[in-house]
C-alpha cells in the first residue's frame, strides 16, 4: 500500500462512465503523476465532488 503526504496531493480526479463502475477515481501528485484509487469509488464515498478544494 503506498501513502501520499497531504501536501503532496494536488488534485483527485472523479471520472464519470458510462459502464460500471460509474465512476473512477485518480489522484494527481505535485510531480504530475496520475494513480488510480480502485478501491474509492461511489459505495464508499456518497459525495465524491465534496473532495474537491473550493
Amino acid at each position: 500500500m503506498r501513502k501520499w503526504a497531504r501536501l503532496g496531493i494536488q488534485d483527485i480526479v472523479v471520472a464519470t462512465d458510462s459502464s460500471p463502475p460509474g465512476q473512477r477515481v485518480r489522484l494527481c501528485d505535485t510531480q504530475g503523476r496520475k494513480t488510480a484509487l480502485p478501491h474509492v469509488g461511489e459505495r464508499h464515498l456518497p459525495d465524491l465532488h465534496a473532495l474537491r478544494p473550493r
